[in-house]
């Protein structure tokens, strides 16, 4: 379980992504739906990785960003959380689409 006073502080996300990695498929007895569980889990990954490198420019922006989230979800406020999470899609999700227009432009004209 996340710290709610680590999240509080500021501190490095290194238990949630214990937390995120610690999380079992629901059909654990399956080994194919646990495999493309992983594969699935693997690219999300990639994904937010990559993003992140592109968008900001160093980590005390993405966990300034996710603070109020992760606060909110171990405060047991789904309310706020789901304000959170709204308000962090609506702005890096914004960028996130210029971000690849502007990409897949740049690799049509080379």
């Amino acid at each position: 379980m996340l710290d709610p006073q680590a999240a509080r502080s500021n501190a490095p996300a290194t238990k949630g992504r214990q937390a995120v990695s610690s999380r079992k498929p629901l059909s654990v007895n399956n080994s194919r739906l646990s495999k493309h569980y992983q594969l699935v889990q693997q690219q999300i990954r990639w994904v937010i990785a990559s993003t992140n490198i592109e968008l900001h420019e160093n980590t005390d922006t993405i966990l300034q960003q996710h603070q109020d989230l992760v606060i909110a979800i171990l405060d047991g406020n789904p309310e706020e959380a789901s304000h959170c999470a709204w308000r962090h899609t609506e702005y890096d999700g914004d960028r996130l689409v210029e971000w690849a227009e502007g990409r897949e432009k740049i690799e049509c004209l080379a």
